[in-house]
């Protein structure tokens, strides 16, 4: 139990000192040689990182284009159902048994 909190405390430190070495701190621990390995491996890091940020605006853009697309659509169909209902029907159409007259309502009722 104490050799793997000890190898995990190792793991941790170098990671640590890795983190502190890529943001440009604790140069001074590095040789000479190690200093171009160090620059590889944030070229590296910085081409993944730009290459997940064209795909996250690349879905971010078609999902844009996508929802106006799709609210394009929707206004369209509601004003075709519109325009259609509305030309469908004529003062003929409606039923005057349905419609209620508001002179025939008893306002004066109160409803305890």
């Amino acid at each position: 139990m104490q050799e793997k909190l000890k190898s995990l405390k190792e793991v941790n430190r170098n990671l640590r000192r890795e983190i502190r070495q890529r943001s440009g701190e604790s140069l001074n621990d590095l040789s000479f040689e190690q200093l171009p390995l160090l620059e590889e491996d944030i070229d590296n890091a910085l081409s993944i990182i730009l290459e997940e940020a064209n795909v996250f605006m690349e879905l971010a853009s078609a999902r844009k284009h996508y929802n106006r697309k799709l609210s394009i659509t929707k206004n369209c169909e509601l004003m075709s159902f519109l325009e259609n209902t509305a030309t469908s029907l004529s003062e003929g159409d409606l039923p005057l048994s349905g419609v209620l007259n508001p002179l025939d309502l008893d306002l004066s009722s109160s409803h305890d």
